[in-house]
């Protein structure tokens, strides 16, 4: 994780206030997987670590889910502080996740046409969901996509309503 000791002892530079806005949202110099970010995720939305698997079960053998407790009771008090944020990003009027469901500007729309491939942003988006009893984390990674609530986020809603038309969640 990026610090300001570490962006002095690698490039010998003093860390910016702007540094740690961008490291706020996963920008900068901030790395991780997917993996990790959907294993967050998950965390955000139980309150809880999962340990992740990726298969259901091996030789018929199915996996159980782990789960460690590691929050203290002030933080479990504030957990709905930023569950309640992630869902305004989707569901409120100023949410930066709403260009999911509002038409990009044309404008916007031909410069991004016209920028090379190769220039444009990687676009990822991440969320659980229902929100009130988490079932899934669903993320989804589009190279060079652009900006994330609308690339991203748009093939996260199409997951999300194949989900419900489906059943696996229930109305």
């Amino acid at each position: 994780m990026p610090s300001r000791e570490w962006k002095l002892k690698k490039y010998n530079k003093i860390w910016s206030i702007g540094e740690t806005a961008n490291m706020s949202i996963g920008q900068g110099d901030f790395l991780v997987t997917p993996l990790q970010i959907a294993q967050q995720t998950a965390f955000i939305a139980t309150g809880r670590v999962p340990t992740p698997h990726l298969a259901h079960e091996i030789n018929g053998k199915k996996y159980e889910d782990k789960y460690k407790d590691i929050l203290n009771e002030k933080e479990k008090e504030q957990l709905p502080i930023i569950q309640k944020a992630m869902y305004l990003v989707i569901a409120g009027k100023t949410g930066t996740a709403q260009v999911v469901a509002i038409k990009q500007d044309i404008k916007k729309r031909k410069l991004e046409h016209e920028m090379a491939y190769y220039n444009r942003s990687h676009a990822w988006f991440t969320s659980y969901g229902p929100y009130k009893k988490p079932q899934y984390v669903v993320m989804v990674m589009v190279e060079h996509g652009g900006h994330g609530g609308h690339a991203a986020g748009a093939i996260v809603s199409d997951i999300y309503n194949k989900l419900l038309e489906l059943e696996y969640i229930k109305k």
